[in-house]
């Protein structure tokens, strides 16, 4: 009885109680921690076996690499798909291409063609009287020859007609 009454006996006996309720209360934690690991290593799992296409994401458009066309090969723009947001295949579903880091997509841009000047137009077209029914006498006059193709013309000249020497005869 003597030993109850010691106050270090109390001393140890309410400090063991702590340490127990301490080692039970980190038991409790730790079993809640591993079910809660386990069922996140099942979400994975459900997760992973979900079947997918092969996703992927473009960048944005270039800007384009002309103003305007001027030559036989056509303005572009291009884009290329980020690496980093590529979702490879899975299940039943294609697998990706196996150059699907480097791909790259050009679109054409800016298709109109290049304005030109007027004054750059240096062919003719034949002679042409200005008054047919008085022929050589009324003069004649011939016009720039224009292309046919669709594309803007600056009007830097007033030089649309000029005259001409009347040739023997006109077609």
């Amino acid at each position: 009885m003597k030993l109850l009454n010691d106050p270090r006996v109390w001393s140890l006996t309410a400090l063991n109680l702590i340490v127990a309720v301490t080692c039970f209360a980190i038991l409790i934690i730790t079993a809640v921690f591993l079910i809660k690991i386990v069922d996140v290593n099942k979400t994975i799992a459900k997760i992973s076996n979900r079947e997918q296409p092969c996703l992927y994401q473009w960048s944005e458009w270039s800007l384009c690499s002309e103003t305007c066309s001027s030559s036989s090969r056509l303005p572009s723009r291009s884009r290329h798909v980020l690496t980093k947001t590529i979702i490879q295949a899975r299940g039943r579903f294609p697998s990706c291409p196996s150059n699907l880091e480097t791909m790259t997509e050009y679109m054409p841009c800016n298709v109109y063609r290049c304005p030109v000047n007027l004054s750059s137009f240096t062919t003719w077209t034949q002679c042409f009287y200005k008054d047919p029914n008085i022929r050589e006498a009324g003069g004649c006059y011939r016009m720039r020859d224009l292309p046919t193709t669709n594309q803007l013309i600056y009007i830097d000249t007033d030089n649309l007609v000029s005259d001409c020497d009347c040739p023997d005869y006109i077609v």
